[in-house]
């Protein structure tokens, strides 16, 4: 969605609509601040600037087991920093420590 053109802001910000099932969305991204303000408060798991400032040990935190996690995300920022492997790599973890396993 990075090349969107001038309605960016309005795309991202229309997002809420199809985020009106989701308990909690985390937003990542300078353009997903959009998104963030227009969701209602209650499903604003919070808004980060890049996925350098996002805090995975704050979104483990906050899924509670059996949680299900969407990451829409794009390559150049989720993908090629790993992002979504360390949430992974930090999600098993906590399931290994829940259930005794090492």
């Amino acid at each position: 969605m990075l090349e969107l053109g001038r309605e960016e802001v309005f795309l991202h910000a229309a997002l809420a609509d199809a985020c009106a099932g989701f308990d909690t969305v985390i937003c990542v991204g300078s353009l997903m601040q959009a998104l963030h303000d227009a969701l209602p408060a209650e499903q604003r798991g919070g808004w980060y600037a890049d996925c350098a400032a996002l805090d995975l040990d704050a979104v483990v935190a906050a899924a509670p087991p059996g949680a299900v996690l969407l990451v829409k995300g794009s390559n150049r920022g989720f993908w090629k920093h790993g992002t979504v492997a360390a949430l992974a790599a930090r999600l098993d973890a906590r399931g290994a420590g829940r259930d005794g396993a090492s």
